[in-house]
């Protein structure tokens, strides 16, 4: 429940154990006090309230965004900083992620090399292969197949492929295509 401000016009004075509340403008008794009646006054004072607390509320929320843009400006120059004062060491982990890439691309390879000439899946400790089903097809034959069938408008490539794999289509070729995997922990 929110509490409406006190009339600036309502003076409480006490009598004995009594306390009055009386309107500066007319010398009475106050009725809004006790609920009684809508005063005019009363009203326009709580719409200058309600419209400085619309207007100091803007203020606070231009001053926490400011506040922000200028925490987001700093934060981008430390950073800046940061990276021109590491950027031996950025180019350092950069190398060593594209030297890590290229050396399992080689280890890729030999696997699928010495999986050609011995069969073995598991020619090493560390490294495999797995067989992966490859479907070949025209996009444009399959697409004519998904309207016969009603699949849609577009061709739907996921459904399209989990279909041709579950029952093999005429427009389609399934060949085992192997694929080297190395475990993370080598």
């Amino acid at each position: 429940m929110v509490l409406k401000p006190d009339c600036p016009e309502v003076k409480h004075k006490r009598v004995g154990d009594e306390t009055y509340d009386i309107c500066d403008l007319n010398t009475k008794p106050c009725v809004i006090e006790h609920g009684l009646y809508e005063c005019e006054e009363y009203n326009k004072f709580l719409q200058e309230v309600s419209m400085s607390e619309l207007e100091e509320q803007i203020k606070v929320v231009a001053e926490a965004r400011a506040s922000a843009q200028l925490a987001i400006e700093e934060k981008e120059r430390l950073h800046d900083n940061w990276k021109i004062k590491n950027c031996e060491f950025l180019s350092a982990v950069v190398l060593k992620i594209q030297k890590a890439s290229d050396e399992e691309t080689k280890l890729r390879e030999l696997t699928l090399q010495a999986f050609a000439e011995t069969g073995n899946k598991a020619p090493a400790k560390g490294v495999g292969i797995r067989e992966v089903t490859k479907l070949e097809y025209d996009p444009k034959i399959a697409y004519q197949w998904a309207i016969a069938h009603h699949m849609a408008l577009k061709l739907d490539v996921t459904t399209f492929e989990k279909l041709a794999k579950a029952s093999p289509l005429d427009c389609v070729t399934l060949s085992q295509e192997p694929q080297a995997t190395i475990s993370s922990n080598l």
